[in-house]
């Protein structure tokens, strides 16, 4: 029997430190996740580059996102 080989990428950690991360996005290049623990919208590349696009000063639980980080909930 031949065997199969797997399509699927290996997997790579792109940032660590990460407190409660949810809603994950693949929006222009970028996966959008908001982190509910860092009061954060945080913005990270295949290359581990992160940018935190937004952080919020009062209690905020839970944050989310829609199809596009520029969409509100």
């Amino acid at each position: 029997m031949a065997s199969k080989e797997s399509s699927v990428a290996e997997s790579q950690v792109l940032m660590s430190g990460i407190a409660f991360g949810e809603s994950p996005r693949w929006h222009e290049g970028r996966l959008w996740f908001a982190d509910w623990g860092t009061q954060e919208v945080v913005a990270v590349d295949l290359d581990g580059n992160s940018e935190t696009v937004v952080r919020v000063d009062f209690p905020s639980f839970p944050m989310c996102s829609t199809g596009s980080p520029m969409d509100s909930c």
